[in-house]
């Protein structure tokens, strides 16, 4: 499957393929252990990046950093606090510092909803770079939340 998908008249991604929440969380159980990310139920959808585009990743410096694997729209937390984003995404830690993640055409990524985890709620829409099996994207401008 590939379709693309336009913004503002200019085509930014192409999906590649759709998968189940439990064939990929099955893939973050077997392979890295983790908690399964996605919410059952749900749909986790491949794409390609068919030009640049920026996401933003937050961390606590203490039990994640600047680089990683999972990033979120910019105006999916504007305004949050970072209980929120917290709430929102699940994270296991309440992130203190955000940063821009610049991606280039061509990158791909997993995008789909977040998972209750860690007693949180979840519902945000993720997206992983794991997909690519090594590190992508430039990790700029780190800031704290809310300045």
């Amino acid at each position: 499957m590939c379709l693309a998908y336009q913004s503002g008249g200019k085509t930014t991604y192409k999906i590649l393929n759709t998968s189940s929440a439990e064939d990929v969380n099955k893939i973050f159980k077997d392979t890295m252990g983790y908690e399964p990310p996605y919410k059952p139920g749900t749909s986790v959808t491949e794409i390609q990046l068919t030009e640049n585009a920026t996401y933003v990743r937050v961390y606590d410096k203490v039990n994640s950093r600047m680089q990683g694997g999972w990033v979120m729209k910019a105006e999916d937390i504007v305004g949050l606090t970072p209980q929120e984003i917290q709430n929102k995404f699940a994270l296991p830690n309440t992130p203190k510092y955000i940063c821009d993640v610049n991606l280039e055409a061509v990158t791909r990524l997993r995008t789909g909803e977040v998972n209750p985890l860690f007693g949180f709620d979840g519902g945000g829409q993720q997206y992983d770079l794991i997909i690519n099996g090594k590190n992508v994207g430039t990790f700029t401008n780190e800031r704290i939340i809310g300045q």
